[in-house]
């Protein structure tokens, strides 16, 4: 079989080489999208066209394309998705790979190669996924020389000239880079628009059935991150990350009523400009719902982000990128000594909805739980003295807690309350607010976070998802909402400490061999909390710099916000990178750049003056060499001599017009 025309026509290796490791760039960015199979014939087809280095033949490219083609309808199932568009165009760029007959090929492959790069964005904003992308543009940009190139040679000195250029190019792209990323005004990229992938993304829901925080506690993925300014890190026991409220109980699973649409308040820019005192920054990562998560008593200090009912706070799409967040934090909570774990819930009142839903009860179900409650109720009328008795009974009976509790059946809270009393924070959350809405006490149960882990070197707060937690809040006369958190009851540890203290010898990350495994080892910890600082930063510097971050960074250097502010710093910053621009074509146009020859002589120079050997400004090299022979030493002499020779015989093409030349040649 004969090698295809491209090659034929002297298309360099090292370009072929470099549209290889473009798509496996490409498919190692799409591992957490696309299915195996599908990364596979990416690779084999990266490999076929680098080391066969020819079109393969129709009749098995034909059979190849079908077979690959049935595996892609089998797999997407003709569903029109993100996902399944992105997964068309991989495939399509794999399979050109395999019919590379001329240049224009390669230039499409590029091109097409290049839009791949974006679309990845949609996905992934990381640190580490920008490099990978940045070195995809960079290889394009060298195959596109390598197909232009006059360079003869091996493939060493092609590669050398090419990089040259692209780093070059490089070098003045960044500044007018900077300039427009920092000064232009914001506008929303291409992966900010709200795009739903079949991604499964982790975190809490809208519902909770008894197992389903529990499943969370079992990921160490991350949640959020989240930065305090001009306040200290709260305690352990005040990290309560208010997230959603679930009011509605069936009589196995608590889920979220329907919630009234709250008219969107636009939040002036001047006031977040202005805003002083505890303040603390939230990175949340994509979980493709609204819902924000909170310390109790906050208040929004960014655009985006809207205050709901019952303190709670949501944004006006789908999170399904890593978003920040600013929030005020007021902390007005206090204890109640009458109640253990209580404390008073600061803006928990409803506003909006129906009050009547937090007493909501199933007409039927668990007859041994609402028998004990009609009793209990009758012998303690009293809410506070009542709900003391039920908190105190969490700790004094034998209740454990644990990430494996047995399965209950239709009567979810009595099989626990009375026969199990086994459970995660869901169990005990729930079972606490079904009793309290059986002795006609308001209740509901809050999903959020609790705890999390301190990255010191970087000084934030690190949540994860096995930091997933559920608590109560009730309403009691004499003191308005308050928190009631059973598990601090149970296992105290859990909300002290971290979870996995309150697990004992049970490791919280034992279906994660790998993550279990960077959390042990002392290095490997180390490791991974540093390229989470590192991507952090990037995050909140790079990815996430918007609006309001713009409003603040011209705030802080100019002294306020406007946009002929805006207008002039960005027309005077292109103006200045441009002047350098031009300046660095003319240096190199109107300049001879220097022979080799004339650097390995100007070097030697440089040595000679730091013993006191010095050349006149406008001394010929060959006079030096005949004033400095007789004083030099020997070591200096030689190579002078030497230097001298090649200098003249690589400018002029002559040897040094000196008497001494007999001597230059020995």
């Amino acid at each position: 079989m004969a090698k295809s025309d491209i090659v034929n026509r002297g298309l360099p290796h090292t370009a072929l080489r470099g549209l290889g490791l473009m798509l496996a760039l490409s498919t190692l960015t799409m591992v957490s999208v696309l299915p195996v199979w599908l990364l596979a014939v990416g690779v084999l087809c990266a490999a076929y066209l680098v080391f066969r280095q020819r079109a393969l033949p129709s009749f098995l490219r034909l059979l190849f394309v079908l077979a690959v083609v049935g595996f892609f309808i089998n797999e997407y199932r003709w569903q029109f998705t993100v996902d399944t568009a992105v997964g068309f165009l991989f495939l399509s760029v794999s399979l050109k790979f395999l019919e590379m007959k001329s240049l224009r090929d390669v230039y499409l492959l590029v091109f097409v190669l290049l839009y791949l790069s974006a679309v990845s964005f949609l996905f992934s904003q990381t640190i580490l996924h920008t490099a990978l992308q940045l070195t995809v543009v960079l290889l394009a940009f060298g195959c596109l020389l390598g197909v232009n190139s006059v360079v003869q040679g091996g493939w060493s000195k092609r590669l050398w000239y090419n990089g040259k250029y692209v780093i070059r190019g490089l070098a003045i792209a960044v500044p007018l880079v900077i300039v427009l990323f920092l000064f232009f005004p914001r506008l929303s990229p291409l992966w900010s628009i709200p795009v739903k992938t079949q991604e499964a993304t982790s975190g809490i829901s809208d519902s909770m059935s008894p197992g389903d925080i529990t499943r969370l506690g079992r990921s160490g993925e991350r949640a959020f991150r989240v930065e305090f300014i001009d306040m200290g890190i709260p305690e352990p026991r005040q990290r309560y990350w208010r997230g959603i409220v679930l009011d509605r109980f069936d009589g196995e699973s608590w889920s979220r009523s329907p919630q009234a649409e709250v008219r969107r308040r636009r939040i002036d820019r001047g006031f977040l400009a202005d805003a002083e005192g505890a303040q603390y920054n939230v990175m949340l990562e994509p979980t493709n719902q609204r819902w924000a998560f909170t310390l109790q008593g906050s208040r929004s200090l960014s655009s985006h982000l809207f205050a709901d009912d019952m303190g709670l706070f949501s944004f006006g799409t789908e999170i399904i990128q890593p978003t920040r967040y600013r929030l005020a934090y007021t902390g007005n909570e206090s204890a109640l000594v009458d109640i253990p774990t209580a404390q008073k819930a600061a803006n928990a009142e409803r506003v909006r909805s129906p009050s009547f839903k937090d007493l909501q009860l199933p007409r039927s179900g668990n007859p041994q739980t609402r028998q004990y409650v009609s009793q209990l109720r009758e012998l303690m009328p009293n809410d506070v003295e009542f709900i003391s008795y039920l908190m105190r009974l969490f700790s004094e009976e034998p209740f454990f807690y644990t990430l494996e509790p047995p399965p209950t059946g239709t009567h979810f809270t009595d099989d626990f309350l009375f026969s199990t009393k086994t459970g995660f924070c869901s169990h005990y959350a729930g079972s606490l607010a079904f009793m309290l809405r059986l002795a006609e006490i308001p209740a509901r149960v809050v999903v959020g976070y609790q705890g999390g882990e301190y990255n010191e070197a970087g000084g934030y707060l690190l949540v994860h998802q096995y930091d997933a937690h559920a608590w109560v809040e009730a309403y009691v006369d004499s003191a308005g909402w308050i928190r009631l958190d059973p598990t601090a009851m149970v296992a105290p540890e859990r909300i002290s400490d971290s979870l996995q203290s309150a697990m004992g010898n049970e490791s919280v990350l034992s279906a994660d061999p790998v993550a279990n495994l960077m959390r042990s080892v002392s290095w490997l910890n180390w490791t991974r909390l540093k390229l989470d600082e590192l991507n952090y930063q990037w995050q909140k510097w790079v990815v996430n710099y918007n609006q309001d971050s713009q409003q603040r960074f011209f705030t802080t250097v100019l002294g306020g916000y406007s946009m002929w502010k805006i207008g002039a710093v960005l027309v005077g910053g292109i103006l200045v990178v441009c002047g350098i621009v031009v300046f660095y074509f003319w240096w190199f146009r109107f300049s001879r750049p220097m022979l080799p020859a004339e650097r390995k002589y100007l070097r030697l120079l440089r040595l000679l003056a730091v013993f006191g050997y010095h050349r006149a400004p406008s001394e010929p090299a060959w006079q030096f060499l005949e004033r400095s022979i007789a004083n030099i030493p020997g070591i200096f002499a030689i190579p002078l001599k030497k230097r001298t020779h090649a200098l003249y015989q690589e400018v002029y093409a002559s040897d040094p017009p000196n008497q001494n030349q007999q001597g230059v040649q020995n």
